[in-house]
This record gives C-alpha cells, structure tokens and sequence, in this order.
C-alpha cells in the first residue's frame, strides 16, 4: 500500500466481504462501459497500447446503430444500410 501498488489492505477475514461490495459497485454502473474496462485491462498487460485502442475502437464502433445494423444484415444475408449512426 505505501508503495502505491495496491490502493487498499484489508484483513482476510473481511475480504470475501470487500470483494463482494466492490464488485456490487462495479456491476452497478454501465454494463458496456464495464465490459471496454475490462476488455483493455486483459489486454493491457499483454498488448500494445495500439492493440487496446483498436479493440476500445472496434466495441465503440460495435454498440452503434450502425454497428447493430451490420450485424442485423449479416444475419439477413442483405446489403446494410448505414445512416452514420
């Protein structure tokens, strides 16, 4: 903790407690925002910063409408159309 490696020490007794609290406050807030957090933190310790961006970019991309019509007419094996969107 006093090196900044870790931002909070708690008893083991009081851990299974603390974890389920943090995680009741993470899964509270934007499910997609949690899900990109997650996503660059996997990756982060094994990609480049390029790699995460370009994963951030294509899940951004993803929960567009045009993103959901992409997949909409793929599924439908027709010609999309986007609206910039």
């Amino acid at each position: 903790l006093s090196w900044g490696l870790v931002s909070e020490v708690v008893p083991l007794a009081e851990l299974h407690d603390r974890v389920q609290q943090l995680a009741a406050h993470i899964a509270a807030n934007a499910p997609v925002a949690v899900q990109l957090a997650k996503s660059i933190m996997q990756q982060g310790s094994t990609a480049s910063a390029s790699l995460a961006m370009e994963t951030l970019a294509g899940a951004l991309a993803a929960s567009t409408e045009d993103g959901q019509e992409g997949v909409r007419s793929f599924r439908e094996k027709r010609k999309p159309e986007y609206r910039g969107r």
